[in-house]
């Protein structure tokens, strides 16, 4: 038999006496001892809701203090007024923090900051939360619909700051404004939208590309409104 190559039997020779946790994919542990995990950057919410805030904290972490910004971390005010366990979560409910009376909402720069006791080591949301007493859900600006097509509106309020909602449509941009329905909303409600048979007046001009559906409440404190702007086709 011929034999084997000296660079072949050295190869296996390295292969054989390697450890066994390098022939296997190792895990890395994480060097990050503490980690927000909710909520996520980019979410929006209404005041009034109730958020789950929950973390991973690492064997040398005791306990973990929570704190909210409306400025985008410029300024950091407690949610509760103890600390929570390593191994916890708490629940946040948007406006009854116990530092209310610093937090400016409504605010598109909420940030939630994590941080140990022993102030070494914290985590916050990537980006920014978005909180207002009244927001649209639906429809999401940017799409494009034609007359005649029925759209689904739907909005949330919150309950204990707004009683009843008009709903409004405007093909300039905002800058002037017909009703879409003709009967006062819920706080948290939706209605239908028939492209071209809004309530009225004045008559909605269509074609746009600067439609905007707008949920105010009747005391003209709150609103939202659909961002990007709406463009609609005959």
């Amino acid at each position: 038999m011929k034999p084997l190559p000296l660079p072949f039997i050295a190869c296996c020779l390295v292969f054989l006496l390697q450890p066994a946790c390098v022939q296997k994919n190792p895990v890395i542990p994480s060097s990050r001892p503490l980690t927000l995990v909710q909520p996520v950057a980019g979410r929006s919410y209404v005041t009034g809701d109730t958020v789950a805030i929950t973390w991973r904290a690492g064997a040398t972490i005791s306990s973990v203090n929570v704190f909210v910004s409306t400025d985008n971390g410029a300024h950091e005010y407690r949610v509760a007024a103890s600390a929570f366990g390593a191994a916890d979560s708490c629940t946040w409910i948007i406006g009854k923090e116990i530092d209310r009376a610093n937090l400016t909402y409504p605010s598109d720069s909420v940030r939630i900051t994590i941080r140990d006791s022993a102030g070494q080591y914290a985590d916050s949301t990537q980006g920014c939360l978005r909180v207002h007493a009244l927001m649209i859900t639906k429809p999401l600006g940017g799409h494009t619909v034609r007359v005649g097509d029925t759209v689904s509106v739907a909005w949330r309020g919150d309950r204990m700051l707004i009683s009843s909602v008009k709903v409004l449509v405007s093909t300039d941009n905002d800058k002037t404004e017909s009703l879409l329905v003709g009967r006062a909303c819920a706080a948290v409600d939706s209605c239908l939208w028939i492209v071209g048979q809004e309530s009225q007046p004045p008559s909605p001009a269509y074609p746009s590309d600067s439609v905007v559906i707008i949920v105010r409440d009747y005391d003209d404190l709150y609103s939202d409104r659909t961002t990007p702007c709406l463009k609609v086709g005959n």
